[in-house]
Order: C-alpha cells, then structure tokens, then sequence
C-alpha cells in the first residue's frame, strides 16, 4: 500500500486503537456503518464513542496519477436515550456529558495530528460537530465529522 493509500491506511491505523487515557468510563467501538452501530449497541449501556472506518475520495484532475485523497470519518458520543424517564434538565445534562466527552476527543485528535506517528502524513481539513437524538435507533448525543487529506 504505497502512494495514496498510504494515508488510508495510516489514518485506519490510529482510528481503530484511538482511545482517551483519563476515560476509563467510555468505551470506544470501530464500526463500519449504520447498521454495524445499531446491532453493536443493542446490547450497550453507558457512554459509547462510535469511530467510523475512515472513506477516500481520490482525485486524478486530468492526469492518470492520483492527485489527492480526501478521507471522511466521525466519531459518536452517546448515551442510550432516557426514554419515559426524560426531563428538559436530564436531556441536558445528559448532552452535556457527551459534550464534554467530545471535546475531550477532538483535543486529543488536535494534539495527535501534530506528533502522532500516524498522523504524521495527514492534514485536518474540516470538522463539524451536530447533537444527534434517536440515533442508531435510541442512542442521543454528539457527532464529529472529519475531512482528513
């Protein structure tokens, strides 16, 4: 896998053993797509942080080498929804720990992108953060979407 996979398979590298040290309390699961989320959550309970297996997009602009390759991935902090048992101030708090959870995940991305061995090739491009509820069929909380070149 040389050339422009080599990026690919550099970022699937870190993604698949990312974890947060002083988190001992979230678990971390590498899932493919939706329906890999929602089965692998059916039996969870606590905080989840969801990794997704990373995309590419390689662009050749008019020549037959590879010009670039643009890599879409995102992580999913959450909690099982509260249900019958949901008030406006547990919602909150409840957004609120996932929240922090995800800041927690993106300073750890920002400081790795700058000394990480596997980010070493790799530039963050973009990142959009939404709250996410009713998710992979129950599960609220937040999303971190990446363009990584």
């Amino acid at each position: 896998m040389n050339g422009i996979l080599k990026k690919l398979k550099n970022l699937n590298a870190y993604l698949k053993v990312f974890q947060l040290e002083d988190r001992p309390d979230v678990t971390f699961n590498y899932v493919t797509g939706y329906d890999d989320a929602a089965n692998l959550l059916q039996t969870k309970t606590g905080l989840q942080v969801l990794v997704v297996r990373p995309t590419a997009r390689i662009s050749f602009q008019d020549s037959d080498s590879p010009r670039s390759c643009i890599m879409d991935t995102a992580f999913f902090v959450l909690e099982k929804d509260l249900g019958a048992g949901r008030t406006s101030r547990l919602e909150c708090e409840q957004y609120d720990r996932t929240l922090e959870v995800l800041d927690a995940v993106f300073e750890q991305i920002l400081d790795d992108s700058e000394g990480c061995e596997d980010f070493a090739s790799l530039t963050l491009l973009d990142a959009d953060i939404q709250p996410e509820i009713k998710v992979f069929a129950s599960w609220n909380g937040y999303s971190l979407a990446l363009e990584i070149e």
